[in-house]
C-alpha cells in the first residue's frame, strides 16, 4: 500500500543517550521523504549533541518559524566542537533570529577556548555554573533556586533521606 500525504510534514525524532558513535549515521542515511530531523539528547555524557550536528543545521534550527513564539537551542559540549560547526556558533550568535535564545555548554578547561573569547568579545554573557558535587550543597543552592524565585518552598521538600 503507498500512501501520498499532501501538504503534510513527516518529522522524525531520534531519541539518544550516548550515542556520539552512531548519531551521525542514523541521521545521515534517514530516507529523503523526511522533512525535518530532531535529534533528543537525553542528557548524554558522551558528545552526541555535537555527533548530531551537521555543518548548516544550526542555521536551520534557528530561522524563523511559520508558527512563531519563541525558540531555545541548547549545544552541549562546545568544547568539543568541529571548527566548521564552531564557525556557526560564532555566526549564529553574532547575528541570532528573533525570538531566539542560543545556550551553549561548556565543560571548562583550556579546550575550546577560543570559541569563548570570540563569543564573549561578541558581547555574549557567560554565565558560571560550577560543579554542585556534596548533597548539601545541592540542597542549599535548590534553597537559594526558590527563594530568588519568591517562590513557597515547604520545609520538607528539600532534605536528607
Amino acid at each position: 500500500m503507498i500512501v501520498i500525504l499532501e501538504d503534510r510534514r513527516i518529522i522524525a525524532l531520534v531519541p539518544s543517550y550516548n550515542e556520539a558513535a552512531h548519531v551521525g549515521g542514523v541521521v545521515s542515511t534517514m530516507p529523503a521523504f523526511v522533512d525535518v530531523i530532531v535529534v533528543v539528547d537525553d542528557c548524554s555524557v558522551d558528545e552526541t549533541s555535537l555527533a548530531a550536528l551537521k555543518p548548516g543545521d544550526l542555521a536551520s534550527l534557528t530561522a524563523p518559524s511559520l508558527f512563531g513564539g519563541g525558540l531555545i537551542v541548547v549545544v552541549r559540549d562546545v568544547q568539543d566542537a568541529a571548527k566548521n560547526v564552531a564557525g556557526e556558533l560564532v555566526s549564529a550568535a553574532a547575528d541570532p533570529a528573533p525570538d531566539v535564545v542560543l545556550v551553549l555548554t561548556h565543560a571548562g578547561g583550556v579546550k575550546g577556548k577560543a570559541l569563548l573569547a570570540t563569543l564573549t568579545g561578541q558581547g555574549a554573557p557567560i554565565i558560571e555554573c560550577p560543579k554542585i558535587t556534596r548533597l548539601g550543597d545541592r540542597m542549599q543552592f535548590v534553597r537559594a533556586e526558590f527563594r530568588q524565585a519568591a517562590a513557597v518552598l515547604a520545609p520538607r521538600a528539600v532534605r536528607r533521606r
